[in-house]
């Protein structure tokens, strides 16, 4: 089997930020276009890193993608990352056959545009939102675990 005809199990997860003058953190979240898996559910920029890639190159080229940012404060990892167990029934994944685990490994940018974001076909609406609405938005309790770790490492570097 050529494991590179399917697609890679490691995904990353970028959450975007920018410093505002009243409330100190704003977070920039994406409603994914309903599909036959899921509704429109918020959350940050994610995606598949590809075989030929290194998870922190996937992460820019995501957040291309989905949002059309280039001008970014760097990407870092946050260290946090964790995996979930999946079981699709046969030949409904992308994944190789033998695949029943995705890693997910995070990063945080800050934006440091002006420019407003694009969207990908994947998403039909963006917003930037406080922490506390992020947390009320985001869908998956994985993605909100990281935004609870975020938050204190950028209000500290910020020195809020």
């Amino acid at each position: 089997m050529d494991r590179q005809t399917f697609r890679r199990p490691d995904k990353i997860i970028i959450y975007l930020y920018r410093r505002t003058d009243s409330s100190g953190l704003e977070y920039l979240l994406l409603q994914r276009a309903p599909t036959g898996r899921s509704g429109p559910i918020w959350q940050t920029v994610v995606g598949s890193a590809r075989w030929d890639e290194k998870l922190i190159e996937a992460a820019r080229r995501e957040v291309y993608e989905e949002t059309g940012l280039t001008r970014l404060q760097g990407i870092m990892a946050i260290g946090y990352a964790f995996a979930f167990d999946f079981d699709l029934p046969e030949g409904t994944s992308h994944y190789a056959p033998d695949v029943r685990r995705i890693c997910n490994t995070v990063f945080a940018s800050e934006v440091v545009s002006a420019k407003p974001v694009t969207l990908s076909s994947e998403h039909i609406a963006y917003g930037w939102f406080s922490y506390q609405e992020a947390m009320e938005r985001i869908h998956w309790p994985e993605e909100r675990q990281a935004l609870v770790r975020l938050q204190p490492m950028l209000s500290k570097v910020g020195g809020e």
